[in-house]
């Protein structure tokens, strides 16, 4: 095949085993890729079991344009069952991790079973699952270093909320990005699985590789224009925020955080002192404002920054905080004799002693702060009782989730169709993507059905 490999990796964590399987031509024409992908394999293997059981598969996938040089596509997503309300958890992250794992020569990457002791999977020109005990209990930034000095692969990981099956727990790659929603990090932990490395090299093939550049570097022309456009607004997506907007002055435009493939950037609150604090999402940054007095950011970073560590979603940890009242931020006052930032991670340190000692009292301020009505847009299409109007998903979403393309580029689906055509050498066209985004969506919802009754 051209434009995916028809690879889909299998590692069984409890037996050892390692293979690798392959579709039929129609499965990728209809399911096209990352999301759709996902729920394919998860319907075709899932035995609708609890979220946090052996056999609850976890499904890391890519799309059919990613690796190649298609602007905005270095992302990959991940597939399961939500440990948070027991539905389809689906997620997807930035960074670099998605291009290698295609240049490795895979399209997924299933994982199955749990493994005895803390373990990574490695990915390379050799495939192993390795035992590394001295990684369990360390978060992720110190994972991820000590792993990219051995070999300098890209690495995806859990901090100790996954290992604590935290149902907030987050799957963090590549400095600081996120696959968020849903605990997908907390099913990782639930194996054992510390860490995914990847490291490849391979060529994706192209079926006309001449007229596949053009449509990239034509593509790649337009996004850098809008880009400017943009640009010239001098706006930071932190000011999509309603909340931060009226009350916070926010640096601007100097810290552009880019994925692999990405021509145009995420332009985020920037000018910080501490650039390895990188920028929080705008959301985060309103939930965090009440714990501050109202113009902290750089505290708000550093907040930010101890979350993705510790391996939690930074938008639900926010909101538990706010409902559990932790008075970081009384009457305008930090803690009598306290460092404001200790006393954040302190609490947040107690709920893991306290998740560590049997304690799940934290869970139902999870499940309190993830309904719908307390924070809509957060759980999105994992959530099976969302209601109407909330977080709509459109025929758009489906197709960009599922070709892994960025969708804040807001590609036109003749453009997307005219670049799989020359990727793939399929028959694509705008129907049929909106087809493929019809099966998917249909997919998800059947999923969720049977999900119901077990």
């Amino acid at each position: 095949m051209e434009g995916n490999w028809n690879r889909v990796l299998f590692a069984n964590l409890s037996s050892g085993e390692i293979w690798v399987d392959h579709y039929e031509p129609d499965v990728w024409k209809e399911n096209l890729g990352g999301v759709g992908l996902g729920l394919f394999i998860f319907e075709k293997i899932a035995k609708y079991v609890a979220p946090l059981s052996p056999d609850n598969p976890l499904v890391f996938t890519v799309g059919p344009l990613t690796g190649t040089v298609f602007p905005n596509t270095g992302r990959y997503s991940v597939v399961s069952r939500s440990p948070l309300n027991g539905a389809i958890a689906e997620g997807n992250g930035g960074g670099f991790i998605g291009n290698e794992i295609k240049r490795a020569g895979f399209d997924a990457i299933v994982i199955l079973g749990a493994a005895g002791a803390p373990s990574i999977l490695r990915i390379g020109n050799k495939i192993r699952i390795e035992e590394r005990p001295e990684l369990w209990g360390k978060n992720y930034f110190h994972t991820e270093a000590k792993l990219r000095s051995e070999d300098g692969s890209r690495v995806a990981g859990i901090g100790r909320a996954g290992e604590n099956c935290i149902s907030i727990a987050a799957i963090i790659n590549d400095g600081g990005r996120a696959v968020a929603r849903g605990g997908l990090g907390a099913v990782m932990g639930s194996k054992k699985l510390k860490a995914i490395t990847v490291r490849g090299g391979k060529e994706i093939p192209l079926n006309d590789q001449r007229s596949f550049f053009q449509v990239s570097r034509r593509t790649c022309d337009q996004l850098v224009g809008l880009t400017q456009v943009n640009s010239d607004k001098n706006s930071s997506t932190a000011y999509a925020s309603p909340v931060a907007r009226p009350s916070y002055s926010l640096p601007r435009k100097d810290n552009d955080a880019h994925c692999a493939n990405c021509v145009t950037g995420c332009p985020r609150a920037g000018g910080l002192k501490w650039d390895y604090l990188g920028s929080p999402e705008p959301q985060t940054i309103a939930s965090l404002l009440p714990f501050t007095d109202g113009r902290d950011f750089e505290q708000i970073a550093r907040w930010n920054y101890y979350l993705n560590d510790a391996g939690l979603d930074t938008l639900s940890m926010s909101k538990v905080l706010s409902i559990l009242k932790l008075g970081i931020h009384e009457d305008g006052l930090t803690p009598s004799g306290g460092n404001r930032e200790d006393h954040f991670v302190h609490k947040v340190e107690d709920i893991f002693r306290n998740v560590e000692n049997g304690d799940a009292s934290i869970m139902p301020f999870v499940l309190e702060a993830t309904t719908p009505e307390n924070f809509p847009d957060l759980l999105g299409k994992t959530n099976k009782k969302q209601s109407t109007g909330t977080n709509k998903i459109t025929s758009m979403d489906e197709i960009y989730n599922s070709l892994i393309v960025c969708k804040f580029a807001k590609l036109g689906i003749d453009t997307l169709s005219e670049a799989l055509r020359f990727s793939t050498g399929l028959d694509y066209s705008s129907d049929s993507l909106l087809a493929s985004a019809s099966l998917i969506a249909k997919r998800r919802e059947s999923l969720n059905k049977k999900m119901d009754e077990f």
